[in-house]
């Protein structure tokens, strides 16, 4: 699960992990890369406006070879351009996630020695880094927080790139809010026998998802010291495909609604992971394989055999 940072001066670095064995960095460098086009993709998504300013030819900013495309940005407010938050952008793509790490890696060298009128604020994923200057920036007197909204699209945008934070079911529904919990465990113990699975409550969500919903989900903001499941306040949320089989009558969404009415179930407060959903055409028959999600190490599995009626 990805979790969402906000900007802290002078520099926020969004971490991107990468696998401690070395083959796999290697091919992680090599595969997979973004472009400039993404990033721009991602931002108009978040609402702003990219005004192409040319490439920056000084020398300060050409970082691991690299010139950066340079770009004024505004966001969009209720169709109108909020000239309040026209602040500047450079973006490097880099060929390799090894090359942008030597970039930044120089430009926190140069950012140690020149004191610059704007802060820069930096953020990146996999082979894409991004500066984003702001020279006006609005701090929490609290904790020196920034919370410039266009800083934040930029950071919103950037955390899409990198994926989710949680990719799964929605097992769990009230007014406005949506309880998604991954089908896919992460193992904290040494015998493989002690799994944890994601489960986000998200509110700020249409009240046209439904229990059965396939999505990706996003947050608004950053880690909530909340108990198991988590609460977040969806950014974006993105229902997927409903699967419906060739033959089939139902759909994967409607079977799963099915499961969730067993009494079986209706203890477990619906902290329930998906792991596969299938469709049997020759006997017309639905197989359904879920889990008990809840903090204990004795997860129970369930199995339900359903008829396409």
């Amino acid at each position: 699960m990805k979790k969402l940072k906000k900007w802290i001066l002078p520099i926020v670095l969004v971490f991107l992990t990468t696998s401690c064995d070395e083959k796999a960095e290697v091919n992680e460098k090599k595969v997979d890369l973004l472009t400039l086009d993404d990033f721009k993709q991602v931002m108009q998504e978040e609402g702003a406006i990219l005004s192409p300013k040319g490439q920056g030819n000084h020398e300060m900013f050409v970082l691991s070879d690299t010139r950066p495309s340079m770009f004024s940005m505004s966001l969009i407010s209720q169709e109108v351009v909020n000239k309040r938050t026209n602040k500047n952008i450079y973006v490097y793509e880099f060929n390799t996630v090894e090359e942008r790490e030597r970039g930044l890696e120089a430009f926190d060298q140069i950012n140690e020695t020149i004191k610059f009128s704007a802060q820069p604020q930096v953020s990146f994923q996999k082979n894409l880094a991004v500066i984003y200057w702001s020279d006006t920036p609005d701090l929490n007197p609290n904790d020196g927080v920034v919370t410039d909204p266009a800083g934040e699209s930029v950071l919103y945008a950037m955390e899409r790139l990198a994926g989710p934070e949680i990719e799964g079911y929605i097992v769990d529904k009230k007014p406005g809010q949506v309880l998604v919990v991954s089908g896919e465990a992460t193992d904290y113990g040494h015998g493989g026998n002690r799994e944890y699975y994601d489960a986000l409550w998200f509110s700020n969500v249409s009240d046209t998802l439904v229990i059965g919903d396939k999505v990706k989900a996003w947050s608004k903001h950053g880690i909530y010291p909340t108990p198991y499941p988590g609460q977040r306040i969806a950014h974006k949320l993105i229902e997927q495909i409903t699967v419906h089989p060739e033959g089939a009558d139902r759909t994967e969404e409607y079977m799963l609604q099915l499961a969730f009415q067993d009494d079986k179930l209706k203890d477990m407060h619906k902290i329930i992971a998906v792991k596969s959903v299938n469709y049997n055409a020759k006997e017309d028959m639905w197989y359904l394989h879920l889990k008990d999600a809840r903090l204990h190490e004795d997860k129970e599995e369930f199995y339900f055999k359903l008829d396409d009626k």
